[in-house]
């Protein structure tokens, strides 16, 4: 959908550019300038697309909130909470919570006004994140060998060389010598007088690779630091002969494993069987 979207919008202003006749300012009002241009003769229509956008925006910030809210009164207040507690003052705190969180989001919209657009800043975002989580997890249910230590240490390692990447990125945007390169668009079919912004300058090559490349490489790169800095110190630390849980292993792998000792699992049930 969202490819869809951007090539109806590149074709529909390939010739004559928003941006740089400055009838929008920042590219998030793109998609409402589209709307609004394409299907302003249809009462209603603007108004229903836009409805529908910031319906399905508040479905999922719900739920995310739900979910930091649970994760939270789980992971930090619950082993502090008496035992004896009862559902209404558990539902009273998630909800306290959930409301504390979203006075928070509320706040971060002044910051979000000082930066070029929400989608560059909620990969960035995701970068630092989504990278080394999906290399811990790769690295656990593909390797037999990984251990604790290792993955520790790849976690670390990951998390760290994408907190690097995303904040020399960001640096050298913020000072204006890095840019991403744009589509090539022209003024050719503007029906109205207008005058062009001047576009800045492509990016220099003496800026260091790693901040050049694409924002989409930061989490694949991240994850690979993960798995490889896991590895290595697994091997270096080794699995000091503690049994292989298969059953966490992916069906792949967990065929492939040959005279592996059992796993712990299969021990406490033969275990519970023999009594």
């Amino acid at each position: 959908m969202s490819v869809f979207l951007g090539n109806a919008m590149y074709a529909r202003f390939a010739d004559c550019d928003p941006l740089q006749t400055n009838q929008v300012q920042r590219d998030d009002q793109l998609v409402p300038y589209f709307v609004l241009q394409t299907a302003r003769h249809i009462s209603g229509l603007p108004g229903l697309f836009t409805a529908g956008i910031l319906s399905a925006c508040l479905s999922s910030f719900s739920s995310s909130l739900n979910s930091v809210a649970c994760i939270i009164y789980e992971d930090f207040l619950l082993p502090f909470l008496p035992k004896d507690m009862t559902d209404q003052r558990a539902s009273n705190i998630l909800k306290s919570i959930v409301v504390m969180f979203g006075i928070l989001c509320i706040l971060l919209v002044y910051l979000i006004e000082n930066v070029n657009g929400i989608f560059p800043l909620s990969n960035v975002l995701q970068a630092v994140t989504c990278g080394p989580i999906m290399g811990l997890f790769t690295l656990g249910m593909l390797f037999p060998s990984a251990n604790a230590e290792g993955a520790l240490a790849g976690g670390i390692a990951g998390l760290a060389f994408a907190c690097w990447v995303v904040i020399g990125t960001n640096w050298y945007r913020m000072s204006g010598l890095l840019r991403d390169p744009k589509k090539p668009m022209s003024l050719s079919g503007c029906q109205f007088n207008s005058t062009a912004i001047v576009t800045p300058s492509p990016t220099s090559d003496q800026i260091f690779y790693l901040y050049r490349i694409s924002m989409w490489y930061n989490s694949l790169m991240s994850a690979i630091i993960v798995i490889v800095f896991g590895l290595l110190i697994s091997w270096l630390t080794g699995r000091k002969n503690k049994p292989i849980r298969t059953e966490l292993l992916s069906p792949l792998v967990r065929s492939l494993i040959k005279g592996e000792k059992k796993t712990e699992l299969d021990e406490e049930r033969k275990l519970q069987d023999g009594h």
